[in-house]
């Protein structure tokens, strides 16, 4: 079965908390997970699942910052790797989201496949993340079903 990569970055535990109710949709439907909170490189996995918050001034959370400069800077190779994006932001501020929209960049810049449609979830617009997340989930699976 298919191996998938949850790599989080969290700040105050909602990304976090996304990622675990991802995870056990995941494992329920027979897909092996590694769940990744302190990342220092991408796992062995068949696609990877970044869930990833935003802090300060569109900035990543401390804990995925050194995975996505090595990345960023050719160090850690993602070329060919199956992705997908979960950003978290409040869109009262115009740094909405900023994490996993730059996240999305430098993987596609360095040669990554993108599976889906990146999912933003906005803080000041829903007191569920992990709901909407859990919505999104099944779309993002039939198109990483259908590479």
């Amino acid at each position: 079965m298919t191996t998938v990569a949850l790599i989080v970055g969290s700040v105050l535990g909602t990304a976090l908390d996304v990622a675990e109710q991802l995870q056990e949709v995941l494992v329920s439907e027979g897909y092996t997970v590694i769940l990744e909170d302190e990342p220092q490189d991408i796992p062995d996995a068949d696609v990877l699942l970044f869930c990833t918050s935003t802090t300060g001034r569109g900035h990543f959370p401390s804990a995925l910052v050194p995975l996505v400069n090595g990345i960023e800077v050719g160090h850690i190779a993602v070329t060919g790797c199956l992705y997908g994006v979960i950003a978290l932001g409040d869109s009262r501020y115009p740094t909405f989201c900023g994490a996993g929209r730059h996240l999305d960049d430098v993987l596609t810049q360095q040669g990554a496949i993108r599976i889906g449609e990146r999912l933003e979830l906005d803080a000041s617009g829903s007191e569920y993340p992990d709901e909407e997340a859990l919505a999104w989930l099944p779309k993002w699976l039939a198109a990483l079903d259908a590479t």
